[in-house]
């Protein structure tokens, strides 16, 4: 219960603590004038983008794996690991979900490492579209913090659904088990499936759009 309630809180200090430190990625780059070196050299626009990217999405994967799987065995530790086995139903009476607790809980953390890692690919892509780290932090603030201040009701459908794709709303427990399910080319899926999905789609999208950016800056002398 406690891990499923505080889901969100670790999610959003994770998203938080990625975009200060991927936010420099490619951005400081600019700012330090370097850029025009790594553009220059053998392997400047493929192998060094390549492992910037390589390093962001391990980093991104290592500290959401860590971070979450550590907080729930944390809170197995302290609250005792009895009643994992009982139905979700127990902290939600309408949901229609066949799961027990504990299978949810790491239902829940797989799909949180998913948006994270798209919140993360999304740092990158700021980073290598701006020329200062503190741009980029301050958009991807924004990202996180703006989706929380509007509401919409789920009678206004595709409004609604939109909303739920923003990080700060898919990493919420209640959202990744919703009964609410997406609707996309006449497929339904979960909330937790589309999720996982969408991020892994969009996060491959994205490495081409970094990678195209980034070698074709224009390097100001």
């Amino acid at each position: 219960m406690y891990f499923n309630k505080y889901l969100k809180v670790i999610a959003l200090i994770l998203m938080i603590t990625i975009a200060i430190c991927l936010s420099p990625i490619f951005a400081n780059e600019y700012y330090l004038k370097t850029d025009r070196i790594i553009l220059s050299s053998k392997h400047g626009k493929s192998k060094a983008i390549f492992a910037k990217l390589f390093t962001g999405v391990t980093f991104i994967a290592g500290a959401s794996f860590l971070t979450l799987f550590g907080f729930l065995l944390l809170m197995l530790l302290l609250h005792g690991f009895d009643g994992g086995n009982m139905a979700i139903q127990t902290l939600s009476v309408y949901s229609t979900y066949p799961l027990t607790m504990l299978t949810a809980s790491l239902i829940a953390i797989v799909t949180t490492i998913f948006v994270i890692l798209l919140f993360g690919m999304l740092v990158m892509l700021l980073s290598s579209c701006f020329n200062s780290s503190f741009l980029v932090i301050t958009v991807s603030f924004l990202l996180l913090f703006l989706p929380g201040l509007f509401h919409v009701s789920p009678k206004e459908r595709l409004l609604y659904q939109l909303l739920q794709i923003f990080p700060a709303k898919a990493t919420e427990f209640p959202n990744i088990f919703s009964v609410y399910l997406f609707e996309v080319l006449g497929q339904v899926f979960t909330p937790a499936t589309f999720y996982i999905i969408f991020s892994i789609i969009i996060s491959l999208l994205i490495i081409p759009l970094v990678k195209g950016t980034f070698r074709n800056h224009q390097i100001v002398e």
